[in-house]
């Protein structure tokens, strides 16, 4: 080190030129002023913190650069978003598989062979023979009267 660089405080860089001892600028700190801000702070001995509306801000002045602007709502937005996706998409996905095991249920049922005992007979309703008919396994209700 050589003594125009030497020997001022935190906070304080020499001047070159004249070998004073000057303040830092605002947006740094520390020995000879080589110390930038913590994220989220700026000004004069970083003591300021950058507006709510930008999580990062410029060291300096505090201004929210343009993409930064609103970036934590924009963050959630973007996560409530992809989450609704994510939901609809799982949702979608367990109706149409329950479709498909449906169908294939019912395709199997369809397509299963009847028993070979059987039988389906259609009887026109109007006509007698199909009234009154009595299934001789069962017996007729009015047996025991």
């Amino acid at each position: 080190m050589n003594d125009r660089t030497a020997g001022c405080v935190d906070g304080y860089y020499r001047n070159g030129t004249s070998g004073t001892c000057i303040k830092c600028l605002p947006g740094y700190i520390g020995p000879n002023c080589s110390v930038p801000c913590l994220e989220g702070l700026y000004g004069n001995e970083c003591q300021q913190q950058c507006p709510s509306s930008c999580s990062i801000c410029n060291i300096i002045d505090g201004s929210c650069p343009k993409d930064m602007i609103n970036t934590t709502s924009h963050l959630i937005q973007r996560r409530s978003r992809s989450a609704f996706y994510i939901v609809t998409t799982f949702g979608c996905v367990t109706v149409l598989a329950l479709l498909l095991v449906l169908m294939f249920y019912i395709y199997k049922l369809a397509t299963q062979p009847l028993p070979q005992n059987f039988t389906f007979t259609v009887q026109d309703p109007e006509s007698e023979a199909g009234r009154n008919i009595v299934n001789p396994a069962c017996g007729s209700i009015y047996e025991n009267i």
